[in-house]
């Protein structure tokens, strides 16, 4: 039997079929995008939808932990105080508590354990550790990281709480809102981790801040004059509000407010407001130059409790190795720092005259002299001109007439180099006697106080230099040993009235460039 086999053609293909859908399946996409752009164009033109955004978008910034105890447990506080009378007991322990607190932060948290500035017993920093905790502003170890973070980046990015940031942010904003801890600068905090009481009170630090700052103060008001209310709310949630402001200060108001005594590359200030909001705290432009210092006030008659407390400590053998720096070191830092608010103004008044500042440029500018008329300058007394009193240092004609009666070295040192090249007597020489005439001590003062005169070994060669000390009746011109003659030079440069032409003028522009080029 035959197999027959039946083959079935299939209708022809349109090939151009697979296209089309395709083609229609892309105008379908472009239609739905489109419709979902201009639904998103009608929602961000609608100022309602736009708000609602911006609203949850700043919910979802808060730190809601940190707002709590900053912000929504003191206004609980001042809700309940409106109906809590406050007993006279309890206030005077509020104050009382209110400082124990408050060292515990700037003796303990920031002298001793973020900066290292003295060395306590066992017994005082576990002391120093309780009372801190109960101010609530973090364990030891979280504090100080951020604080020795501060010091380091300060001013920059990576500054937990730059000023730089806004007044606002530099106080609290820092607190309330989720910060990008990438962001922030990385500080070693390994002597701390080594510390047992720093990690006891890191392990412990909910249980005890708790107790210390509400729970304490409530006790003992409620022990002594039935008072655990008041001592809840005033002594506890009022104070530790106190404190933490008073500490928010030292963040914000000491890096905008006041002067900057030592140095003003960076925003820290000094004034005494914020140190007397913050025990001491607001010299702050001197702690910012000299952090491992354990004053904050330098100057005796400045307001810092926290270094009227470690010295207590000390003379009562509870605190050693503390740290200060040399008062050489501190004096050149607030002299320098003068001088350069002194160059400032000179800027201003001479750009304001159209001047310039510095000897090359006013080289450029300034009246050439001869040597033949300097000479007959400080020589000859004419009729319509009197003799002027010009002395030479490196090319550069000073007239010191002013300066005479007022000049340490004595006037008759000066009135010698008058007619002369005075550039070796002002850059000074090898001395082996202490009784060179420069080497008397500046008049006493505030801003300079006395130096010991100037003494030298037998056989023994220094360097006499020049600088520059600011007294209460202006500036004076002395010579010491191993200074910086810069102060002098500037000092010098008030008196300046021309260029020696061919006098060194040449050496003196090639010595700027090279200290610029150094710099």
């Amino acid at each position: 039997m035959a197999r027959t086999t039946t083959t079935t053609q299939s209708p022809p293909v349109n090939s151009t079929q697979p296209q089309s859908v395709a083609k229609q399946n892309q105008i379908s996409l472009d239609a739905s995008q489109g419709r979902r752009r201009r639904r998103r164009r009608r929602r961000s033109s609608n100022p309602i939808i736009h708000a609602i955004s911006a609203l949850f978008a700043i919910l979802n910034s808060i730190n809601y932990w940190n707002s709590f105890w900053v912000l929504a447990v003191p206004a609980f506080g001042f809700y309940l105080a409106t109906s809590t009378p406050l007993l006279w007991p309890t206030a005077v322990f509020s104050v009382v508590y209110y400082f124990v607190t408050g060292l515990g932060i700037t003796a303990g948290y920031h002298r001793l354990w973020a900066h290292r500035a003295y060395t306590a017993t066992i017994p005082l920093r576990i002391y120093l550790a309780a009372t801190s905790a109960g101010a609530l502003q973090d364990s030891i170890r979280t504090w100080s990281s951020d604080h020795r973070a501060h010091h380091r980046f300060t001013d920059t990015l990576k500054d937990p709480y730059s000023v730089r940031k806004g007044l606002f942010y530099s106080h609290i904003g820092w607190l309330i809102f989720k910060q990008d801890a990438s962001l922030k600068g990385r500080t070693s905090i390994a002597d701390l981790d080594r510390d047992p009481v720093v990690m006891w009170q890191h392990n412990f630090y909910i249980p005890l801040a708790l107790g210390m700052a509400y729970a304490f103060p409530a006790l003992v008001a409620g022990a002594f004059w039935s008072d655990p209310l008041g001592g809840f709310i005033y002594a506890g949630i009022l104070r530790v509000m106190l404190v933490q402001q008073a500490t928010f200060c030292v963040n914000s108001l000491a890096h905008y407010l006041g002067a900057a005594t030592f140095d003003d590359h960076r925003s820290p200030r000094d004034h005494v407001l914020t140190a007397l909001l913050t025990l001491g705290e607001g010299y702050h432009n001197f702690h910012h130059e000299f952090p491992n210092d354990f004053r904050n006030a330098v100057d005796w008659w400045q307001y810092d409790p926290t270094k009227w407390a470690i010295q207590l400590w000390f003379w009562c053998g509870l605190v050693s190795e503390v740290k200060t720096f040399d008062q050489n070191v501190i004096e050149r830092g607030r002299m320098q720092q003068e001088v350069k608010t002194l160059e400032g103004k000179e800027r201003l008044l001479l750009g304001m005259q159209g001047g310039a500042v510095g000897s090359g440029a006013a080289a450029a500018t300034e009246t050439l002299w001869s040597w033949d008329e300097f000479q007959r300058a400080t020589t000859l007394e004419l009729a319509t001109r009197p003799r002027r009193h010009l002395i030479l240092v490196a090319g550069i004609l000073y007239d010191v007439a002013s300066f005479l009666a007022v000049h340490p070295g004595g006037e008759s040192l000066l009135r010698s180099a008058v007619g002369k090249d005075a550039t070796a007597l002002f850059n000074g020489g090898l001395e082996t006697t202490s009784h060179h005439p420069h080497s008397r001590p500046c008049p006493a003062s505030k801003e300079a106080p006395a130096w010991p005169p100037l003494r030298a070994e037998s056989g023994s060669a220094m360097r006499v230099t020049s600088v520059l000390v600011l007294g209460i009746e202006g500036p004076w011109l002395i010579v010491t040993l191993g200074a910086d003659s810069a102060g002098a030079r500037r000092i010098l440069e008030t008196f300046r009235v021309g260029v020696l032409r061919g006098g060194c003028e040449v050496e003196i522009w090639k010595e700027g460039y090279r200290e610029e080029q150094s710099r």
